[in-house]
């Protein structure tokens, strides 16, 4: 641990009253050695409803909550009222605004939330509506886990497309512009859905496929690499999964030995999945997750592999 960072190598943070239960899933690093992390926090206050609100907090290079950010630090967004909103990933653009995508859930559905923020944490009202961007495929639900900045500002997100009615899920990536509106020179009108498994290719009827893209990077050519897993549900048995598009939103078909776009990595039979992906200078690609072995001692293992 560095001593010379927080109170000898650690920083903890207490959100005040009413929010609790504090909650971070990414981090990223400004320019100036600034630290940003996001998630969500808990509104206490609201006995009706589930309701966590988009977080970020923001610290100096050496873990002091920086003043100059928020309040004190600290940002909060909600998005509508009793709305569960939560932070999944970050990413900050060239010119040092930060861009939050995660989820906004209110009566069961899901939809993708993105806000952005100036570099001193008040919302960028150049952004959809008032900083806040919420877009969804209605009657799914949508998920997102991970999002990317492309060399022109759009901006890439990446999850999952659930069926509320069979419970299926595709790997599903969305573009949005610079100002907040989906791309419609991206997919189908801005959106893109990638089945690793389709239910007609099962045996057992029961058994539902499940596909989650839960990384992203955007290589210097403008091709995107989303990777997750693919798994069958409820058996709960997949692989790592990994596809590649094209810019406009095509998979790409020269990647994968079979032509179309994808990659399933399989370590054990059980389940393997991808939750971090980063590009190398030479263009190949890492993936970092988990493998499960059910049939051995050991139940799960890190498990890493370079394409």
């Amino acid at each position: 641990l560095d001593p010379t960072f927080g109170s000898g190598g650690v920083v903890l943070t207490d959100a005040p009253a009413p929010y609790c239960c504090e909650s971070a899933n990414a981090i990223a690093v400004q320019s100036d050695g600034r630290i940003v992390i996001a998630g969500s926090l808990f509104d206490a206050s609201n006995t009706q409803a589930a309701d966590n609100d988009f977080a970020l907090a923001r610290y100096t290079p050496d873990g002091l909550l920086d003043p100059t950010f928020g309040v004190g630090g600290l940002v909060t967004t909600k998005f509508v009222p009793n709305s569960s909103d939560d932070i999944l990933d970050i990413a900050i653009q060239g010119d040092g605004k930060i861009v939050a995508a995660g989820n906004s859930r209110l009566a069961g559905s899901e939809q993708f939330a993105l806000a952005r923020y100036l570099p001193d944490g008040t919302l960028d009202t150049t952004f959809g509506t008032g900083g806040k961007v919420t877009i969804g495929l209605a009657p799914d639900s949508v998920q997102a886990y991970a999002v990317a900045i492309q060399p022109d500002g759009r901006i890439i997100v990446a999850g999952a497309v659930r069926d509320n009615w069979f419970g299926e899920s595709d790997f599903v990536l969305a573009r949005i512009t610079s100002s907040g509106s989906l791309d419609p020179t991206f997919g189908a009108a801005g959106w893109v859905t990638t089945p690793f498994l389709d239910q007609a290719d099962l045996s057992d009827p029961f058994q539902q496929p499940y596909d989650v893209a839960q990384s992203l990077v955007v290589q210097p050519d403008g091709k995107i690499v989303a990777a997750g897993y693919s798994m069958l549900w409820p058996a709960f048995y997949g692989d790592m999964a990994v596809a590649r598009y094209t810019a406009n939103g095509a998979l790409d078909p020269t990647f994968g030995t079979a032509g179309n776009g994808k990659v399933r990595l399989d370590f054990y039979g059980d389940h393997d999945d991808v939750t971090g992906v980063a590009l190398q200078p030479d263009g190949r690609l890492l993936l970092a997750g988990s493998a499960r072995n059910m049939s051995g001692s050991l139940r799960h293992e890190f498990a890493a592999a370079r394409l």
